[in-house]
Protein backbone atom coordinates (compact mmCIF):
# COMPACT_ATOMS: atom_id res chain seq x y z
CA UNK A 1 0.00 0.00 0.00
CA UNK A 2 2.89 2.29 1.00
CA UNK A 3 4.75 1.83 -2.23
CA UNK A 4 1.76 1.70 -4.80
CA UNK A 5 0.36 4.78 -3.51
CA UNK A 6 3.65 6.44 -2.97
CA UNK A 7 4.95 5.82 -6.74
CA UNK A 8 1.02 6.74 -8.18
CA UNK A 9 1.67 10.38 -6.48
CA UNK A 10 5.74 10.43 -7.63
CA UNK A 11 5.23 9.32 -11.22
CA UNK A 12 3.47 12.80 -11.51
CA UNK A 13 6.74 14.39 -11.07
CA UNK A 14 8.40 12.73 -13.75
CA UNK A 15 6.87 14.25 -17.17
CA UNK A 16 9.14 16.95 -18.51
CA UNK A 17 6.74 18.51 -19.91
CA UNK A 18 5.00 19.68 -16.49
CA UNK A 19 5.42 22.78 -15.17
CA UNK A 20 8.41 22.67 -12.68
CA UNK A 21 6.43 24.14 -9.38
CA UNK A 22 3.87 21.51 -10.46
CA UNK A 23 6.64 18.39 -10.60
CA UNK A 24 8.43 20.10 -6.87
CA UNK A 25 4.87 19.74 -5.61
CA UNK A 26 4.15 16.59 -6.56
CA UNK A 27 7.23 15.20 -5.85
CA UNK A 28 6.50 16.82 -2.02
CA UNK A 29 3.38 15.31 -1.89
CA UNK A 30 4.68 12.00 -3.05
CA UNK A 31 7.04 11.62 0.02
CA UNK A 32 4.66 13.19 2.38
CA UNK A 33 2.25 10.81 1.40
CA UNK A 34 4.39 7.87 1.69
CA UNK A 35 5.92 8.98 5.45
CA UNK A 36 2.15 9.63 5.95
CA UNK A 37 0.84 6.08 5.45
CA UNK A 38 3.53 4.84 7.22
CA UNK A 39 3.25 6.49 10.34
CA UNK A 40 -0.37 5.92 9.97
CA UNK A 41 0.46 2.02 9.83
CA UNK A 42 3.16 2.55 12.57
CA UNK A 43 0.10 4.24 15.33
CA UNK A 44 -1.77 1.29 14.56
CA UNK A 45 0.67 -1.51 15.49
CA UNK A 46 1.74 0.82 18.33
CA UNK A 47 -1.44 0.88 19.55
CA UNK A 48 -1.92 -3.25 19.63
CA UNK A 49 1.40 -3.95 21.09
CA UNK A 50 0.89 -5.83 24.64
CA UNK A 51 -2.79 -6.76 23.76
CA UNK A 52 -4.50 -10.18 23.73
CA UNK A 53 -7.12 -9.39 21.13
CA UNK A 54 -6.55 -7.03 18.31
CA UNK A 55 -10.29 -5.63 18.55
CA UNK A 56 -9.32 -3.62 21.93
CA UNK A 57 -6.32 -1.70 20.02
CA UNK A 58 -6.65 1.78 19.15
CA UNK A 59 -4.43 4.09 17.34
CA UNK A 60 -1.48 5.57 19.37
CA UNK A 61 -1.89 9.33 18.97
CA UNK A 62 1.64 10.22 19.83
CA UNK A 63 3.19 7.93 16.81
CA UNK A 64 0.80 9.51 14.51
CA UNK A 65 1.44 13.14 15.81
CA UNK A 66 5.13 12.62 15.54
CA UNK A 67 5.34 10.67 12.70
CA UNK A 68 2.81 13.31 10.17
CA UNK A 69 4.59 16.07 11.38
CA UNK A 70 7.87 14.66 10.46
CA UNK A 71 5.76 13.57 6.89
CA UNK A 72 4.34 16.82 6.18
CA UNK A 73 8.08 18.81 7.36
CA UNK A 74 9.82 16.03 4.70
CA UNK A 75 7.39 16.37 1.73
CA UNK A 76 7.81 20.65 2.23
CA UNK A 77 11.47 20.00 2.34
CA UNK A 78 11.57 17.91 -0.62
CA UNK A 79 9.61 20.41 -2.51
CA UNK A 80 11.78 23.23 -2.02
CA UNK A 81 14.99 21.55 -2.95
CA UNK A 82 13.55 19.02 -5.51
CA UNK A 83 15.41 20.41 -8.87
CA UNK A 84 13.04 19.91 -11.45
CA UNK A 85 14.88 21.52 -14.39
CA UNK A 86 16.13 19.27 -16.93
CA UNK A 87 19.83 18.07 -16.62
CA UNK A 88 21.11 16.90 -20.04
CA UNK A 89 22.79 18.99 -21.99
CA UNK A 90 24.37 18.62 -25.50
CA UNK A 91 27.75 18.93 -23.33
CA UNK A 92 26.76 15.81 -21.92
CA UNK A 93 25.82 13.82 -25.12
CA UNK A 94 29.20 14.45 -26.10
CA UNK A 95 30.78 12.97 -23.44
CA UNK A 96 28.58 10.05 -23.57
CA UNK A 97 29.12 9.36 -27.30
CA UNK A 98 32.95 9.64 -25.87
CA UNK A 99 32.68 7.09 -23.35
CA UNK A 100 30.72 4.49 -25.42
CA UNK A 101 33.54 4.71 -28.51
CA UNK A 102 36.30 4.45 -26.04
CA UNK A 103 34.28 1.43 -24.00
CA UNK A 104 34.11 -0.13 -28.15
CA UNK A 105 37.40 0.77 -28.30
CA UNK A 106 39.99 -0.07 -25.71
CA UNK A 107 42.97 0.65 -27.88
CA UNK A 108 41.79 4.49 -28.66
CA UNK A 109 42.72 5.89 -25.32
CA UNK A 110 46.24 4.65 -25.89
CA UNK A 111 46.59 6.63 -29.21
CA UNK A 112 48.26 10.31 -29.43
CA UNK A 113 48.87 12.11 -32.07
CA UNK A 114 51.64 14.16 -31.96
CA UNK A 115 52.31 16.99 -35.01
CA UNK A 116 55.94 18.65 -35.84
CA UNK A 117 56.12 22.00 -36.75
CA UNK A 118 59.37 23.05 -38.62
CA UNK A 119 60.21 26.82 -38.01
CA UNK A 120 60.20 28.60 -41.37
CA UNK A 121 63.45 29.42 -42.94
CA UNK A 122 64.59 33.11 -43.11
CA UNK A 123 64.31 35.26 -45.92
CA UNK A 124 67.04 37.49 -47.23
CA UNK A 125 65.96 40.59 -48.18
Amino acid sequence: MIVVFGWLVLCQAVPLGRPVVMRRIMMGAGLFLTLFITSALAAGLVGQAGLADARESRVDLTVLALGSGAAVSLGVIMGFVYKADRQWSPDDDRALQAAIATELDPDLTRDSMRLWSMPGVPSSS
